[in-house]
């Protein structure tokens, strides 16, 4: 990671020495996670840019988000949050539970934007259940260029839970790079703006946000959790 951040902080940097950090960064690393680096450092030097190569980029944006997706259908994650938790089926059975999954833009990410299309190296999944008394959370962070991945588990008394929203925000990014080619040196400034759906749910000092895709898709569910907690905020 630290030579990824520097790869892409430096980027008044020779060709030798951005060909050198990209090569640093994928050191140890497994066939996917340096496809993976590739992918977001293909503009700053990557494969396909200019004098660092000419080939063909190792993925394009589609088979990144399918093998984004493949690792996510490998981890039965729903078993594994109510394990981690300690639930059963027979506790969490008041509404259906609600699963959230989306790509991960915090300031510590790599971030890649074609087509109004974003995506990120990190991505997570988290799954939200609903007992008689309690909302029980669980997320999942796994990050396609390394091994790094984070479990977080909450519960939350539907007494204490004081706000249960959805927010849109459209994130600025600026992006430069210098043309093509060895003879081009030409920077060029673009922006590459996106949308990061989030779900914050607020408690006393404390409070969970979780990012979502398609949240129009989870419309309806989300609108069930919140008439739940309507009600449940009444039952003393």
């Amino acid at each position: 990671m630290v030579e990824l951040i520097g790869l892409i902080a430096g980027s008044a940097a020779s060709n030798a020495q951005k060909k050198q950090a990209l090569a640093n960064a994928k050191k140890g690393k497994s066939k996917e996670q340096c496809d993976a680096i590739e992918f977001f450092a293909e503009e700053l030097g990557g494969t396909g840019c200019g004098c660092l190569g000419g080939r063909n980029r190792v993925i394009t944006m589609e088979e990144y988000q399918k093998r984004v997706a493949n690792y996510c259908n490998n981890l039965n994650l729903k078993a594994k949050a109510m394990t981690k938790i300690g639930l059963d089926e027979s506790e969490i059975s008041e509404i259906p539970p609600i699963c959230l999954s989306s790509y991960v833009f915090d300031d510590d990410v790599f971030v890649k934007v074609e087509n109004g299309v974003a995506v990120s190296s990190q991505y997570c999944v988290s799954w939200i259940f609903f007992s008689a008394t309690q909302m029980y959370t669980y997320s999942f962070i796994f990050d396609m260029t390394s091994d790094n991945t984070w479990e977080v588990t909450n519960d939350f008394f539907y007494q204490d839970i004081t706000c249960f929203t959805t927010e849109s925000k459209v994130v600025e990014r600026i992006v430069s790079e210098m043309g093509k080619g060895c003879l081009k040196s030409k920077e060029s400034v673009f922006k590459q703006n996106y949308v990061v759906d989030t779900l914050k749910i607020v408690v006393p000092n404390s409070t969970y946000t979780v990012t979502m895709r398609d949240a129009g898709a989870q419309a309806s569910s989300i609108q069930a959790a919140k008439a739940m907690l309507r009600e449940r905020k009444f039952i003393k």
